[in-house]
């Protein structure tokens, strides 16, 4: 009964983790010395938003979306798939 748990919340703390690295390089650097502190998400913005880019951001976040589909297929083939109750 834990491994769906699991799973999930492996899934959601990698989502997580994406998305809260932009307000820390956001607040703290603002992508630091020539670049050397920008994140994927946080270049994502900057192309979006600030460089009004918005084919290169659509690119980066279908790149974003199929990292995130690789790592959960990843983790799915790895990880223990069976649940036991007793």
């Amino acid at each position: 009964m834990v491994s769906p748990i699991t799973f999930y919340l492996v899934i959601m703390n990698i989502v997580s983790t994406m998305f809260s690295s932009f307000a820390i390089v956001d607040v703290m650097t603002r992508g630091g010395p020539a670049g050397y502190t920008t994140n994927m998400i946080y270049r994502l913005y900057l192309d979006a938003f600030t460089f009004q880019k918005r084919g290169p951001a659509s690119a980066q976040s279908v790149i974003m979306f199929m990292i995130m589909v690789v790592v959960t297929i990843i983790y799915f083939a790895v990880a223990e798939r069976r649940v036991h109750y007793q």
